[in-house]
């Protein structure tokens, strides 16, 4: 009998397999547009926004060239709606197929929508399941469509490029990289203030191209500043975010050096005082030797070592001054200091976080940094 109900068992698994084996909720890729980015713009009526959506051309990625019809690797397609929504679906007006954002790496806010406030052209895609919250979200220096519009040469679609633009901003750390995930938890914070790069069109020689140069700051939704590259990367010390990057150090009369940032660690501790708020910044670097433009310095001694990593920390600490003064003028507690607070000070923070935004710019800030140069060598000094 056991025989018997080995072959019903394996026909009933078998027809298991068969049944599940569906997606009920499948989408045929040739009934779909693949979007590989999303802008955002203000439109003409003053009650609707401009929804720009990059599609893959499927026919020609393969080549990456002009196919013979003429056709390009992607197809930027601009429509307007009430909501973000409202305009995507309005999208199907002009494109026989249902967009597909499961896959899209970027997202573009326009400058003129960015100062009106975001969240809430934004609503959809933080709701939408379809959406991913790990996209990295940029805002333009213009309008978003110009700059999803500019043909990249080394990478033939558009939205991957700026994708890949923030991901390798790491070499120098004078970027940010805010995926959507993160815009919106700092936005949800009652004090921390979010951020993201701010991505620009250059025109040089009558060619376009993009370029990553400076931080778009928000007070809550709406964008009022932005950081220069040295008051970013100052920011990224601050918040303990920083990867990589070069120190040009100049040392008086002494020629320029290069110092390449290896491992960075920040420590940041509140502090209340009968005179206020301090923030006590301490930050630690290892870095590498990489060379020097008049080969003043042999760093295998100790006063030259010595004498170049007390260059390095005032670089370090002007930088993160610099931004600190800057987000005090906008008002704008981009560190988190208040979280950092609410966390040491839950009682005290109870009477304070109504009155951050009168607290944060008198804030007293103590700054030290210790560099040291590891692995370091002359090449002159080699055997």
């Amino acid at each position: 009998m056991k025989y018997i109900r080995k072959p019903i068992k394996l026909s009933i698994i078998l027809l298991a397999l068969f049944v599940l084996a569906g997606c009920w909720n499948s989408n045929e890729m040739n009934d779909l547009a693949i979007v590989t980015a999303f802008g955002v713009d203000t439109a003409e009526k003053p009650d609707e926004i401009s929804l720009i959506g990059q599609i893959i051309n499927i026919r020609n990625i393969a080549t990456a060239e002009k196919s013979a019809a003429g056709g390009d690797v992607f197809w930027n397609v601009e429509i307007t709606g009430e909501t973000v929504f409202d305009a995507l679906r309005n999208l199907t007006f002009i494109n026989n197929r249902k967009a597909f954002g499961h896959h899209y790496q970027i997202l573009v806010v326009g400058k003129e929508i960015a100062e009106k406030g975001v969240i809430k052209d934004l609503e959809h895609f933080a709701r939408d399941h379809g959406d991913r919250r790990t996209v990295w979200v940029v805002v333009a220096d213009g309008k978003a469509k110009d700059v999803l519009d500019v043909k990249t040469e080394l990478e033939p679609i558009n939205g991957r490029y700026i994708a890949q633009l923030v991901e390798v901003r790491t070499a120098t750390s004078k970027a940010v990289g805010v995926t959507f995930q993160n815009f919106l938890q700092r936005y949800i914070s009652k004090t921390t203030s979010t951020f993201a790069s701010i991505v620009r069109v250059i025109k040089k020689n009558g060619v376009e191209s993009l370029e990553l140069n400076g931080t778009a700051v928000f007070k809550k939704d709406k964008l009022v500043g932005e950081l220069n590259g040295k008051e970013t990367r100052g920011l990224l010390f601050v918040i303990d975010d920083i990867k990589s990057g070069i120190i040009v150090v100049e040392p008086e009369n002494q020629g320029k050096t290069s110092l390449e940032i290896n491992k960075s660690g920040t420590k940041v501790t509140p502090k209340i005082t009968d005179n206020g708020v301090q923030m006590d910044i301490e930050v630690k670097l290892k870095t590498y030797y990489a060379g020097d433009t008049e080969d003043f310095f042999n760093v295998t001694k100790k006063e030259d070592r010595e004498l170049l990593q007390l260059y390095a920390n005032k670089v370090v600490k002007e930088e993160i001054e610099a931004a600190i003064k800057k987000a005090k003028s906008l008002n704008t507690d981009v560190f988190g200091f208040g979280d950092a607070v609410h966390r040491k000070y839950p009682k005290q923070w109870k009477g304070m976080e109504s009155n951050w935004d009168s607290i944060f710019p008198d804030i007293k800030v103590s700054i030290k940094v210790e560099t040291s140069i590891d692995s370091s060598f002359n090449i002159t000094e080699l055997p």
